[in-house]
């Protein structure tokens, strides 16, 4: 997958302009920000805090904090059972005021959190006894986790 660009075997479609509740986003510039391809919405990150883009995950590092983020489809609605299932290990509970499965191992943790037929996958990675909370893993992902999944 490319953003903006859908292929099926010997068809591809390019996607010039998308419009959005909250603005519109031309395609042919040169320059634009990633995270739009995503399905990501970023809220205010902590101060020093840096971001990087590729076509299908965002990576934030600020301190001792490490975060991969992306969005993948659930086509199926799937249970939180079956996540947990996905996620050998994996706990119920919320993310912000989303039901969510995360599993927590050493200084790291895998969080599942759906939003309609997608979900939020989120990696993240502590340097030990680093303090970050799921409150604070709420708050940058607000945006995404406050989203409309009709």
């Amino acid at each position: 997958m490319v953003p903006g660009v859908i292929t099926a075997e010997r068809t591809e479609i390019r996607i010039r302009r998308a419009e959005y509740d909250d603005g519109v986003l031309d395609l042919e510039q040169d320059e634009h920000d990633l995270t739009v391809y995503s399905g990501l919405r970023l809220g205010p990150l902590p101060e020093g805090w840096r971001v990087s883009r590729t076509p299908h995950r965002v990576r934030l590092r600020g301190g001792s904090v490490q975060i991969w983020a992306g969005i993948r489809p659930d086509h199926g609605y799937r249970s939180v059972e079956i996540l947990k299932e996905r996620l050998d290990g994996a706990e119920e509970t919320k993310l912000g005021s989303r039901t969510a499965v995360v599993r927590r191992f050493g200084n790291q943790a895998v969080w599942i959190v759906p939003l309609g037929r997608q979900n939020l996958v989120l990696q993240v990675r502590t340097n030990d006894g680093a303090d970050f909370s799921d409150a604070a893993l709420a708050r940058i992902f607000l945006p995404t986790l406050k989203r409309d999944d009709g």
